[in-house]
This record gives structure tokens, sequence and C-alpha cells, in this order.
């Protein structure tokens, strides 16, 4: 599901960048990765919080679950960062 809205969100942008000039098509490309480097860390965030929620009576695993997202994040986002 998400590999096809990737795709038809890839076809997109090309369709509407082809008409656009090299400054504009990068800025767009600027833009788009800007929203999903903050979606990624809204929803690592709210990944945090329920780690933190969930394991509140044992902090060592809270620990572990955080470090474990945030190791996930960076990951995550050095990906996304090379698709430039």
């Amino acid at each position: 599901m998400i590999n096809e809205h990737a795709d038809k969100a890839a076809h997109d942008i090309a369709d509407t960048l082809a008409s656009l000039s090299e400054t504009q098509q990068q800025e767009v490309r600027k833009i788009v990765e800007q929203a999903i480097v903050a979606s990624v860390r809204e929803t690592v965030q709210e990944c945090r919080d329920a780690a933190t929620t969930c394991c509140a009576t044992d902090s060592t695993m809270t620990k572990q679950i955080r470090d474990e997202i945030k190791r996930t994040e960076t990951a995550l986002i050095a990906n996304l960062s090379a698709l430039r």
C-alpha cells in the first residue's frame, strides 16, 4: 500500500516538475523532503511517548525501547536523505 502511494506521488511530482524551472523543482523537492522528515519525527516522538507510557514501571525497558526507536529513526532519516 505504501509503495503504491509513493509511486503515485512520484509520478504526480514528476509530471508537475516537468513544467517548472530547475530552481522551482529544487524547491518542491525540498518542501517534500521536509514534510516527510517532519512526519517521521512526529511519528517517532509518538512511539517514544507510547513506550514511556506503556513501560512506565520498567525504566530499563523504556530506555531500551526509546534507544531502539532512536536508532531506527536515524537509519530512516539517513535512507531518506540518500534518496535525494
